[in-house]
């Protein structure tokens, strides 16, 4: 039985790249046509993601707490966004027990966070298509990383990868 998930995950430099992702992952625009309507109900949204303004903002602020010698570039990236999707087994699980299903999503992005040193700052989770998946927002850059350092969202995460539970 395989046990697999997997996690994709991007910094995000363009305003309306990231306010499309937004509304798409909030289904505030027309539905793509991979969702089904009837599954609409199990789509949840734990943490509401903050606006593209609100993440823009937040960015320049933590910049400016690291006491940079020059401003923030406007091509820099202000947002660590992703999306958790789960092989078939688990799938299996987790759509039995809307409970566990939230518990899974919740702890794989929770230890994306801690391995990114990051703030899980949004977290939707959409059971309307084929398969449950989740997806994330957290600040580009981690806690206590220096503006300008080594970027560390396209890493691997330590320990045990790719398994559930």
């Amino acid at each position: 039985m395989s046990m697999a998930f997997c996690v994709q995950t991007e910094r995000t430099s363009s305003t309306a790249k990231a306010a499309w992702r937004l509304v798409h992952d909030l289904r505030d625009v027309s539905q793509p046509g991979c969702v089904d309507e009837f599954r609409s109900r199990r789509n949840r949204v734990p943490i509401k993601p903050p606006t593209v303004r609100e993440m823009k903002a937040r960015a320049v602020a933590r910049r400016a707490a690291a006491s940079p010698r020059r401003q923030m570039k406007s091509s820099a990236s202000f947002l660590g966004r992703g999306i958790i999707s789960f092989g078939h087994d688990v799938q299996k699980l987790i759509r039995a027990n809307q409970n566990l299903e939230d518990c899974t999503c919740e702890g794989v992005t929770d230890r994306l966070a801690e391995e990114f040193d990051r703030e899980v700052l949004g977290h939707v989770i959409r059971g309307d298509e084929s398969g449950t998946h989740a997806h994330f927002r957290m600040d580009a850059d981690a806690w206590r990383r220096q503006p300008g350092g080594p970027v560390t969202m396209r890493r691997p995460i330590a320990g045990p990868t790719g398994r559930a539970g």
